[in-house]
């Protein structure tokens, strides 16, 4: 998935996961929750991918807050409940 992240960029990836959001969640595949969702943890794989090597502890904090602040994002969507 990363190779992915890296050469077609977080949304198209994210176009992807459309089906299996609405089998996972119970939600359309378009909900904008979960968009918002996958947009934010694609990000961070991109931002991951563009550092390579060169990743710093900091670069791993900006991960984690990222990620931290897509899973609040999609807990959130979750718990209102299917559409």
């Amino acid at each position: 998935m990363a190779g992915e992240t890296r050469s077609r960029g977080p949304r198209a990836v994210r176009r992807d996961a459309r089906p299996r959001r609405r089998i996972t969640y119970g939600k359309p595949a378009d909900d904008p929750s979960l968009l918002i969702s996958g947009i934010g943890r694609a990000e961070a794989m991109a931002y991951r991918d563009a550092r390579g090597q060169a990743m710093t502890d900091p670069d791993w904090s900006e991960i984690e807050c990222r990620l931290r602040r897509a899973y609040r994002s999609l807990k959130a969507a979750v718990a209102v409940g299917g559409s």
